[in-house]
């Protein structure tokens, strides 16, 4: 088998229909390696990648990229090499409170596994100045890495603006996760997995990939996170690490998938299926969190292309591998939906004016929408009902401005899918100065050309004229302008 043999094709991503997609099965949970090995199966040219560790710094660092089989499925194992040996991380982020043990899928680290630092006089690294004899690990050689250091050597790595961009963003978000797990201040988070050489390639890389195959929608099926639990500095936990359960909020998951405990290898000595550890690390977690915009079991693609990214361990009940179907939308709104959480109350004690300042404090808030429907309470009462939508990551932001304008005691949320039509905001010369005119599009059709009302408003107080006439003069020059182009 040849490794990357594959060529793919970019796509214009001016259309909807036909625009590149990507789906993801994890089947076996999802590591930043197994991710990495999966794009490259599918076609990421070996140079998108080959660059990073020189461009992060990393100097003694190569890759191994090599065709192997889990299971008996071929595919490609990704593994980041120091000295010419494997590079092992952990689970947690935070310096102290490491959860000391691999993220490559269930695999204890080697006693001898650590991570050199390669600057020792950089700010914000440092040693953890004793050792964990009871988990067999010389923590004295482990290096930890603040997220100001990660950010610098990304932002000085010279990489593409939008991959940097990405990849920062990432490490922050994680970051802030692990942060509120442990509940400390976030200047004091210390990334050990995550510092870890060869998460900083899985996470730089991921942004890299992601940008190279420029896809306008990324879906995924159900998630499959391991079982059991594993050994950390804090003693046993579960299976998801709880950064990784975090950023699994609003995800369909799995602990095992569809295998039964009596198709699972068992313990003899006691009757039931043994653990198969962690399957999705905090890191491949991170990846869905970043780029998964709908998750589904069936997708309308055309394929053109897929990979799978192998694991570091055989599983016994199933391969441990990811994969990856690159392909072009064929529903003509398949890349126009996304995945939205729908906050709601309903409240009878609130006078108008406090409904009308909550709705405004939500969408200054970042709602995506927020609005109130008049209904009948309990006991005859008329009250309101004060709905919100917001993304995922700001659920928990909004419903406590939620409860907080209006009094409720509690707000209800689901997740709900939604289609969304492509849109662009575009400047519109009148007589008297520029409007911004929102066009909206699905495909090659135009559904939508709608001058912004307020700008219209503003121009209309400052000139004398009424805003029905700018509204006119602002809609007829945009449209004149869209014809002009298409023709």
């Amino acid at each position: 088998m040849t490794v990357n043999s594959k060529t793919v094709v970019p796509i214009e991503q001016g259309a909807v229909n036909g625009a590149r997609v990507i789906h993801l099965d994890c089947p076996s949970g999802l590591s930043g390696d197994m991710f990495l090995g999966a794009c490259l199966d599918a076609g990421l040219p070996r140079a998108v990648l080959d660059e990073i560790p020189h461009r992060l710094g990393l100097d003694q660092v190569s890759l191994s990229i090599v065709a192997a089989t889990r299971g008996g499925l071929a595919g490609v194992r990704f593994e980041v090499l120091e000295a010419g040996g494997e590079i092992q991380g952990s689970t947690s982020a935070l310096d102290g409170v490491a959860h000391h043990h691999s993220s490559g899928h269930g695999i204890e680290p080697r006693h001898d596994d650590h991570v050199e630092h390669d600057d020792p006089d950089e700010e914000n690294s440092q040693r953890v100045p004793a050792s964990d004899h009871r988990l067999g690990i010389d923590t004295r050689r482990t290096q930890h890495r603040g997220l100001t250091e990660i950010r610098r050597r990304i932002h000085r790595s010279g990489l593409n603006a939008t991959v940097r961009e990405r990849a920062e963003e990432m490490f922050v978000r994680l970051a802030e996760v692990e942060a509120r797990m442990h509940m400390v201040p976030l200047e004091d988070v210390h990334f050990h997995e995550l510092g870890a050489i060869d998460s900083m390639i899985d996470i730089v890389g991921a942004a890299a990939a992601m940008h190279y195959f420029a896809p306008s929608q990324v879906t995924c099926g159900v998630v499959v996170t391991g079982d059991g639990t594993v050994q950390t500095a804090h003693g046993l936990l579960p299976v998801p690490a709880p950064a990784t359960a975090e950023l699994l909020i609003g995800v369909p998951v799995s602990s095992r998938g569809g295998h039964s405990l009596r198709d699972s290898q068992t313990d003899s000595s006691a009757g039931i299926a043994a653990p198969l550890g962690e399957l999705l690390t905090p890191t491949g977690a991170l990846i869905l969190d970043s780029y998964v915009g709908r998750y589904a079991r069936n997708v309308d693609m055309r394929a053109t292309s897929y990979g799978s990214g192998l694991g570091r361990r055989e599983l016994s009940d199933r391969p441990n591998a990811v994969r990856l179907t690159l392909g072009e939308a064929t529903n003509r709104y398949a890349s126009c939906t996304d995945q939205v959480i729908v906050l709601e109350t309903t409240v009878d004690d609130a006078s108008g004016e406090r409904i009308a300042a909550a709705i405004a404090a939500l969408l200054a808030g970042g709602a995506l929408d927020a609005y109130a429907t008049s209904v009948m309470m309990k006991k005859g009462r008329p009250g309101f009902l004060v709905t919100a939508l917001a993304q995922p990551a700001d659920t928990e932001r909004l419903a406590a401005s939620l409860l907080r304008e209006t009094g409720s005691l509690g707000c209800r949320q689901r997740m709900i899918g939604r289609f969304i039509a492509q849109r662009k905001v575009v400047p519109t010369e009148t007589p008297w100065g520029s409007v911004p005119v929102k066009i909206g599009w699905l495909g090659s059709e135009i559904i939508s050309v709608a001058p912004e009302s307020d700008a219209c408003q503003a121009i209309a107080l400052g000139n004398g004229v009424s805003w029905s006439e700018v509204y006119r003069v602002a809609l007829n020059s945009a449209k004149r302008r869209i014809s002009g182009e298409i023709e």
